[in-house]
């Protein structure tokens, strides 16, 4: 209500944080854009994970939330249960592999690990099988948290302007709020550029 408004009727579009889950999220952006914005008054509405600090401390914490959580590892082995018939799922093989994405994300891969000494074979719905050997992994997820500034960027990148914004702070286990979540709302501009930034420019802004 606060960024769209009440003044009269609009259909919008929302993008949750479903962005930071495809590896070229600066391509599916504009492909969205693209689409959708098609008339002046047309808005997006974007919500992403963000953390003021990016650097691999801060990544390995965001790991740490993340395992932390019993409804996040369910849902994210959920897809894998679903489509195979004989894997018993154990979260102790979901493993978390936290990066830093150039200045701009923290990055967190989450794979489901063979843990075991001997080749599984995992039979897939459609009754076909695939070995699965000591150590393999399988991709469960691929998610970023977005430094704010590189949120602003990413969102010019895409020929997108900034009509409203709202930031919240998350408390993390540690009583600091390095993570948040933010809200923006956004219209098409193909004037918008993204600012140069030099190298290391978010990690400095976030220590």
């Amino acid at each position: 209500d606060n960024q769209v408004g009440q003044d009269v009727p609009i259909l919008f579009s929302m993008l949750g944080n479903t962005l930071a889950n495809f590896p070229d999220d600066k391509r599916l952006l504009r492909s969205l854009a693209d689409g959708l914005l098609t008339h002046e008054q047309d808005h997006l509405l974007l919500e992403v994970a963000t953390s003021s600090r990016i650097d691999q401390q801060a990544a390995e914490n965001a790991a740490t939330e993340y395992g932390a959580s019993q409804g996040f590892l369910d849902w994210v082995t959920s897809a894998l249960a679903a489509n195979t018939q004989n894997l018993a799922i154990d979260h102790q093989a979901v493993q978390f592999l936290p990066s830093v994405e150039a200045d701009r994300a923290l990055v967190l891969k989450v794979v489901y690990t063979n843990t075991s000494t001997d080749t599984a074979i995992i039979k897939l719905m459609n009754g076909r099988s695939f070995p699965f050997p000591p150590k393999d992994t399988v991709r469960l997820e691929l998610t970023r948290k977005y430094h704010p500034e590189a949120v602003t960027d990413l969102l010019a990148d895409a020929s997108l302007v900034v009509c409203g914004r709202e930031h919240t702070e998350l408390d993390d286990d540690d009583d600091n709020s390095d993570f948040g979540l933010e809200l923006v709302l956004s219209r098409r501009d193909v004037s918008a550029c993204p600012p140069s930034r030099g190298p290391g420019f978010f990690k400095r802004r976030g220590d």
